[in-house]
């Protein structure tokens, strides 16, 4: 993931919907940081868009963590993480 000033932060997400999904999403940046997109569930105004927004599509994520392609974290990370150690694994990623 490129650092958080970077315009091309949004690249891999718009290159798996190409790849995994047949999708072309020119707006894939908005679909993350917008402010409206953490208020599907809750509509108050203010506060962590972004953990938010999480909280809001985790069951989501969740169920994505299982059937996503072995290949994708291959691609992406340079390693097969088994189904049942995929949300353990990325939060430890994430977190470093």
């Amino acid at each position: 993931m490129a650092p958080s000033k970077s315009r091309r932060k949004y690249d891999d997400v718009s290159l798996y919907l190409l790849n995994y999904r047949g999708v072309i999403a020119s707006q894939v940046r908005d679909l993350f940081s917008a402010g409206s997109v953490a208020l599907r569930a809750d509509q108050t105004r203010g506060g962590t868009y972004i953990k938010r927004a999480l909280e809001d599509i985790q069951a989501e994520m969740i169920q994505a963590v299982g059937s996503l392609p072995d290949a994708l974290f291959e691609d992406y990370w340079g390693e097969v993480v088994p189904k049942e150690n995929r949300i353990r694994w990325w939060l430890a990623e994430a977190d470093t």
